[in-house]
């Protein structure tokens, strides 16, 4: 209780411990108003709003919201309750509420300050409280009873902004060009709805912390209600405040969102699924310029996996090449069809930088420096594309695509337009639908190393059909032969959270892995550590 910074009053002071880096504060420099994040009205016609919505979730990932259809007053009564819940003096139940403050779950109702205060060494300015809100008749029996309206005015509001939530996801959905009713329909996506309150006291120097640090949201979509600035956003390596309209949500599109509303135009994508497709068409004897079981030639079409050490084979023919720096690649690469280089040259640029993207975002997510791995360049020096070619199979009951597997790389970007890719989970196999211009991502055993075991490379294997061709695009981004892995120093610099790897250089790995793989071994065995 005595560590919420409501219950600290009039500090004449920033503590050190709210004292962030000198890198890392805001300083004194003004930051311009944000006047690029569009506002869009709710009450335009639906190819219109769908349109302006699927516009500023691709370009910016946020929008406010007018016209929306929560009413006025509740919006009104909303921010009067949640104030006047942070001004309430310490009781019994503020104590309950805080007494789980070192356990971060989910569905758990929580007052909080900062955002993991026992495990962080430096705290952000801010109190909150976080409500499980889905089913509401399971979980408002466990909120506050003070002020005495709080359940009825946060319960009604709760219900509200879930229904405003849906219909914009629907309409998100009918821009992706998804299913009707796509999240609707697959409820476990959002089944999950927090409120969460937060209260930001004044600070005796602002230059010196930060309410909440840079990060993106780890879910599909937000919705923010607020009154005043102090709410800014990144783009172009700028900060720009976001100035509040009167009754505005601002919404705000989550990393698991993102993944669909990727960036790449869809017709890069169909482009390239169309000239994968034309390139296992051609003659044999074009193809056969490129076929090879030399593990080192750089661009060749095989079978399988390794056919010539194999006792077994896999349903499978493929096409791999390195692609960056492409000016180095591009040149050993099929020129039929005619349209190959300026095609796939094309998308392995831009489905790198998405790959990139995504690794910033997991390092921000994991606590690293900015830019981790863009300055660890030789762990991401390699970017290989994978075509994958399935034909039919006469009985898929037999064979397998691939086999259970999990990838050698750091992360993997996977292009698919139908079923046949399988992950397991907790010893079961599930099946990975597409949806349309998605890419399935894939963390891959040398990203669970750099975490330390935060992150987990995923097991899958690809499945036949009987009746048509699967083609799919992978896209893996690799570290170089010679450089040395190990998990993050940051994650791994204190008694509590030893290493779990031991260094290796990549090459090393590479050999094993395949030996490992084979031998149907774990291949990360070898390299862990026996903690005592």
């Amino acid at each position: 209780m005595e560590k919420l910074l409501s219950t600290k009053r009039e500090l004449k002071f920033v503590p050190e411990c709210y004292k962030l880096p000198p890198d890392c504060r805001p300083g004194n420099t003004i930051v311009p108003i944000c006047e690029f994040i569009p506002v869009i009205d709710f009450k335009e016609e639906q190819p219109k709003l769908i349109h302006q919505i699927i516009h500023a979730s691709k370009q910016y990932g946020f929008f406010q919201l007018i016209n929306h259809g929560v009413e006025e007053k509740l919006l009104k009564d909303v921010l009067d309750v949640a104030k006047e819940f942070f001004e309430l003096p310490g009781d019994e139940e503020k104590e309950r509420l805080c007494c789980d403050m070192n356990h971060v779950k989910l569905n758990n109702r929580k007052l909080l300050t900062s955002i993991d205060y026992m495990n962080e060494s430096l705290h952000y300015w801010r109190d909150a409280l976080r409500l499980p809100c889905l089913p509401l008749q399971n979980n408002i029996q466990f909120w506050p009873q003070k002020p005495p309206i709080f359940r009825e005015v946060i319960g009604s509001y709760s219900v509200e902004v879930r229904k405003l939530s849906m219909r914009i996801l629907d309409l998100i959905s009918k821009g992706l060009g998804l299913e009707n009713g796509y999240f609707y329909n697959k409820s476990e996506l959002c089944n999950v709805h927090i409120i969460t309150l937060n209260h930001y006291p004044p600070c005796p120097d602002p230059s010196l912390t930060l309410g909440l640090p840079k990060h993106s949201d780890p879910n599909l979509i937000t919705l923010l209600l607020q009154q005043m600035d102090g709410l800014q956003i990144l783009k172009d390596q700028q900060w720009f405040a976001l100035k509040p309209f009167p009754n505005a949500f601002v919404v705000n599109v989550g990393h698991i969102l993102e993944l669909v509303n990727h960036g790449i135009e869809e017709k890069v994508l169909e482009d390239v699924l169309k000239v994968s497709k034309e390139f296992f068409e051609i003659p044999i004897e074009e193809k056969a310029k490129f076929l090879s079981d030399d593990p080192l030639k750089s661009c060749k079409i095989f079978t399988s996996i390794d056919y010539p050490n194999e006792d077994v084979h896999y349903w499978r023919d493929a096409l791999r090449h390195p692609c960056h720096p492409l000016h180095q690649h591009i040149q050993f690469w099929p020129q039929n069809p005619p349209q190959y280089r300026d095609v796939v040259g094309a998308y392995t640029v831009e489905v790198r930088k998405l790959s990139m993207y995504i690794l910033e975002l997991i390092s921000e997510g994991l606590g690293l420096e900015d830019g981790y791995f863009e300055n660890n360049g030789e762990l991401v020096e390699a970017q290989l594309m994978g075509i994958n070619h399935y034909p039919p199979c006469p009985d898929p009951s037999l064979t397998l695509g691939l086999p259970k597997h999990a990838d050698a790389n750091l992360i993997s970007l996977l292009l698919q337009e139908m079923d046949g890719l399988q992950v397991l989970k907790d010893d079961q196999w599930l099946a990975l639908k597409p949806l349309p211009n998605a890419f399935v991502v894939n963390i891959g055993h040398i990203l669970q190393i750099i975490s330390n075991g935060k992150l987990k490379s995923a097991e899958h294997r690809v499945v036949t059909n009987k009746n048509v061709v699967r083609t799919t695009i992978g896209n893996f981004i690799y570290p170089s032969h010679s450089c040395k892995v190990e998990p993050a120093n940051a994650l791994t610099s204190d008694d509590d959270n030893p290493p779990l790897y031991r260094p290796f250089f990549y090459k090393e790995f590479l050999g094993t892995f395949i030996v490992d793989t084979y031998q149907r071994k774990p291949p990360l065995q070898r390299y862990m550590l026996q903690l005592q």
